[in-house]
């Protein structure tokens, strides 16, 4: 009996692996076909171990498979202050500007419009707040506004998009242009604004915008550990 145990163990611990490769080789496969790696330096490994990254590509590579040419990620905006602000996936259409934050999260969420924080829920026990996406989106937003400055009749739509492993529990908002969705139903809800939405750049436009944003995705390493400082220390005053 200690034998045939030992050979079951043996066995579900190489199934596992093998599927750690599939997964593995099926990721560096997508990375590769993605223009996500135009705006990221990362490896298959940093998908694999981080979740945060992952959310972000995931989102960006429905985007890509929805055809939709003029993407950027990873953008560093700059505000009126002279800091910087981090937007994760940003597309530019016909039908204005989407702006999407990333929340690749488990558990369930809890949160309304006017709060300053939500709160991720992962158990009975176990809780963590973290600042209120849709004002995170919001301060995207205004400092795009001020980067864009002189273009004119500009529209923004706010994405949230959290993991699919998440519950929202009765999150209200009131604002017509914010979205909050799962990844699973992303593709669904940006289809039905491209067909209820009304143009608002021509593509010359979008052209104008997609050549602006995508110098602020070309920055130094030391630019962005300054940021990530900045953000830290933001934090920790709170």
């Amino acid at each position: 009996m200690g034998i045939f145990i030992l050979i079951v163990i043996i066995l579900v611990i190489v199934i596992i692996y093998k599927l750690s490769l599939q997964e593995e080789e099926s990721y560096k496969e997508r990375l590769e076909n993605s223009t996500y790696t135009k705006f990221n330096n990362i490896r298959v490994s940093d998908l694999l171990n981080d979740k945060g990254i992952l959310g972000e590509f995931l989102v960006f590579e429905i985007l890509e498979n929805m055809e939709f040419k003029h993407l950027l990620s990873s953008v560093y905006i700059p505000k009126k202050n002279n800091e910087l602000t981090e937007i994760d996936v940003i597309l530019v259409s016909k039908k204005g500007i989407f702006i999407f934050e990333v929340k690749n999260y488990t558990g369930s969420i809890i949160g309304n419009e006017e709060d300053k924080n939500w709160i991720q829920k992962l158990n009975a026990s176990t809780k963590h707040e973290f600042y209120n996406p849709i004002l995170q989106n919001e301060g995207h937003i205004n400092a795009l506004n001020f980067y864009l400055k002189d273009i004119k009749n500009k529209k923004y739509y706010s994405y949230i998009v959290f993991g699919n492993d998440v519950k929202m529990k009765n999150i209200k908002y009131t604002s017509d242009n914010v979205r909050i969705v799962n990844m699973e139903n992303l593709k669904d809800r940006l289809e039905e604004d491209f067909n209820t939405l009304s143009d608002v750049f021509t593509e010359g436009k979008i052209n104008l915008i997609f050549n602006r944003l995508y110098k602020c995705t070309n920055i130094t390493a030391y630019t962005k550990n300054r940021h990530i400082e900045t953000l830290k220390n933001g934090y920790n005053r709170q």
